[in-house]
């Protein structure tokens, strides 16, 4: 559970440094921020099929905040798990 738990609180580290150079004034920047940030959606996505819709997976490909707003969906819920298991 703590692996887990750590694991989303990495994620979450690495999409708001990704954020930030999605809006790099360097194009080369801000292009692989952009495909690594698809990748971790797709991960995340992967790893959690039980809590997220392909469709918000889809959405959350084009949406930072929103992919955010899940990344934090799912550690309030592996805590959850974490306190009552």
């Amino acid at each position: 559970m703590k692996k887990k738990l750590q694991s989303l609180w990495d994620m979450k580290t690495i999409v708001l440094i990704l954020k930030n150079n999605m809006a790099s004034f360097l194009t080369g920047e801000a292009l692989f921020a952009q495909h690594e940030f698809e990748q971790l959606v797709m991960q995340f996505c992967d790893e959690n099929k039980d809590r997220i819709s392909p469709q918000d997976g889809e959405a959350a490909k084009n949406d930072v905040d929103f992919f955010l707003k899940q990344i934090d969906l799912a550690i309030e819920h592996t805590q959850k798990e974490g306190s009552s298991g």
